[in-house]
């Protein structure tokens, strides 16, 4: 089947003289104003590929590839959906509807706002996205000579369609003398992977096996999420065929609306309110084309904790000794609120500090709980991963920790020492020779790092600016490793914690040796809140003035992961309400049981409030130079906590 139009790295327009920003965009799409020229960027195309056609009883379809290489992958975008017919212009907003627009219009509406780059979206090497048009009431090109059809995209922001003309980020993807058939079915776009001579978009056919009559399995698995108004996130498994299968069509209320190569689409200016048959068919080489696979706009899923969720994507895998304390299945949501939890893989609770249970907490839920007094000073958790840390491995530490101090039933304000994360090369809560250490302190210091490298090696890192603590408030602490070469300089220690709606890095980001002593390396995970020092900085030490009566320890979610290989231990899953963290004021600690190019794994909503959340499910591969995460993949997630 041939397409009416089909244009692979079509040129871009060229630009002609106007006087505004706002004529100047529209005299590049075709229209014609007075004023000065612009020379036009010399950039490759934005558009790839595009088809289009009448479809029998379908109306007018086009798509186009829109590249995004050249962009960077933390960008997002709005997308414009075009079209010009006797002089005039239209654009599609955001619910769909077409808008037209003058040389002396100063706004130009997007389709789509703020849409990820396809990396963020799909994972890394993925550099293109389809963009679809479908208008099911056009259903003969004779009324319509002469229409031409574009998409593109620019910079999310107010300068946005400014952006797509000034580098030239468009291109036609449907133009109609009227007098083009209608046809019995319109071919999509080549997969956006096969680029070889005869497979590529826009290429010579593939060879097609003689007689292949067999159709493709119904894609797998197809499920909608992240649900607005008028948009809907897509995604199904691979279909499988006797040869291969070519692509996608996406149908909405049986009529086509995108054709894709990946396994999944987001759906964009739907009506508000509707809520359509959404169905996708899987088709090979020879047109055959499966049984379709549908699901109902209302099956759009809300997950809640505890729920069964898979993050898509060209993800990698994952080799590491990892463990969680939290989520649903973990060993503190399983054990009954006032009992000791059992000490189990790999973790122990009443050996070193004393005693500690669970407890229900008002934000999130069961947590480990443990009274202090003057024989019991501290609450200690400890996990040890069988086995000691080399060199060159990465590893991460992190758990959610909470301290309250009462004097005659008012919060105390004066100094006290707490929250320590430690990792030792001993079984002991006693500063080791060769640990790793993090404090929150009140009063004295906020961020406190101390690093041991051996008997005589040892540095300390303050950070009095940064995070101090505050009594009652939850604090998610963070260490992050990379063990590196004995004796040099190459390792990296990261130390964070995120509180009130805000992450803190401490100052220690450069390059680091972590291990100097042959005999010394580090295995235990031990996690120590304690009180003392009660106003050592305002009365002195060991003063005898009031101390509080109330002194209670609790802490959630704690996390470790340690590499395998020289590449896997800072690899994690966040749930947060910004991909970026240093924006985040939302994030919950994810664990996983399945890393194999997708991520499977049980949501846990930690402290999230009751309501309806619109957040992200993160996908983390490391730091960068600042001690940021760097972020691979994310996928918006929709949480209800009841």
């Amino acid at each position: 089947m041939q397409h009416n139009t089909a244009r692979k790295g079509a040129a871009p327009l060229a630009p002609t003289p106007c006087a505004s920003a706002a004529a100047t965009a529209l005299a590049l799409l075709g229209l014609c104003c007075a004023g000065a020229a612009h020379a036009a960027p010399q950039l490759a195309p934005a558009l790839l590929d595009s088809s289009s056609c009448f479809q029998k009883n379908q109306g007018l379809l086009a798509q186009g590839r829109l590249d995004f290489s050249g962009e960077s992958p933390e960008a997002s975008f709005d997308l414009y959906k075009g079209a010009t017919y006797q002089g005039q212009w239209a654009f599609q907003n955001t619910q769909g509807h077409w808008v037209l627009v003058s040389p002396g219009n100063a706004v130009v509406p997007a389709a789509a706002l703020a849409v990820r780059h396809p990396q963020r979206a799909h994972g890394a090497g993925v550099n293109t996205l389809d963009v679809s048009l479908a208008e099911p009431g056009l259903r003969e090109a004779s009324t319509l000579p002469g229409l031409t059809l574009f998409v593109g995209y620019g910079a999310t922001g107010p300068q946005s369609f400014g952006d797509l003309l000034a580098r030239q980020r468009f291109g036609i993807v449907g133009q109609f003398a009227g007098h083009e058939p209608a046809r019995e079915r319109c071919d999509g776009l080549a997969p956006a992977s096969a680029t070889s001579p005869g497979t590529g978009a826009g290429g010579t056919p593939a060879p097609v096996p003689a007689g292949d009559r067999v159709a493709p399995s119904a894609p797998p698995g197809l499920a909608v999420s992240n649900p607005s108004a008028t948009s809907v996130l897509l995604q199904w498994g691979a279909s499988s065929d006797n040869v291969a299968v070519v692509g996608y069509r996406v149908y909405v209320d049986g009529g086509l609306a995108a054709t894709v190569a990946g396994t999944s689409h987001a759906l964009t200016g739907l009506a508000p309110g509707q809520k359509p048959l959404l169905e996708v068919e899987a088709y090979d080489a020879a047109g055959n084309a499966s049984e379709r696979s549908s699901v109902a706009w209302a099956d759009a899923s809300v997950y809640r904790h505890g729920d069964k969720v898979t993050v898509q994507g060209a993800l990698g895998t994952a080799d590491v000794v990892h463990t969680f304390l939290g989520g649903s299945s973990g060993l503190v949501e399983s054990t009954a609120v006032g009992a000791k939890p059992a000490n189990a893989q790999g973790w122990r609770f009443n050996q070193l500090g004393g005693p500690t249970t669970v407890a229900l907490d008002a934000r999130r839920g069961k947590v480990l709980f443990t009274p202090e007094d003057s024989r019991n000073y501290n609450a200690v958790r400890r996990f040890d991963p069988g086995a000691s840390i080399p060199e060159q491995r990465h590893f991460y530490k992190a758990h959610w920790v909470r301290n309250v101090v009462l004097l005659d039933g008012l919060p105390y304000a004066k100094s006290y020492q707490w929250k320590h994360e430690r990792v030792n090369w001993e079984d002991t809560v006693v500063d080791g020779d060769t640990e790793i250490k993090v404090h929150n302190q009140t009063k004295v210091a906020g961020l406190v790092t101390y690093v041991n490298r051996s008997a005589s090696d040892k540095s300390t890192y303050w950070n009095y600016q940064a995070a101090p603590d505050s009594n009652s408030d939850w604090v998610l602490m963070e260490i992050l490793v990379y063990t590196g070469t004995q004796g040099l300089n190459d390792g990296k220690l990261i130390t964070r914690v995120h509180k009130n709606g805000r992450t803190w890095v401490n100052q220690n980001r450069q390059a680091e040796k972590i291990y100097a002593d042959p005999g010394m390396r580090l295995r235990y995970f031990i996690e120590q809140n304690y009180f003392g020092n009660f106003g050592q900085r305002e009365d002195g030490v060991d003063n005898p003035l009031p101390k509080p009566q109330v002194r209670e320890l609790y802490s959630d979610d704690s996390r470790v992961i340690i590499g395998n290989d020289a590449s896997s231990g800072w690899k994690r899953v966040e749930l947060r309400d910004s991909v970026a963290l240093a924006q985040a004021k939302v994030r919950e600690v994810q664990s996983w049981t399945i890393w194999n190019g997708r991520i499977e794994l049980s949501l846990n909503t930690g402290g999230l409030a009751r309501g309806t959340h619109d957040l992200h499910l993160v996908v983390i591969d490391g730091v960068d130079a600042n001690g940021w995460d760097v972020v691979r993949h994310s996928q918006p997630i929709r949480v209800q906590v009841d």
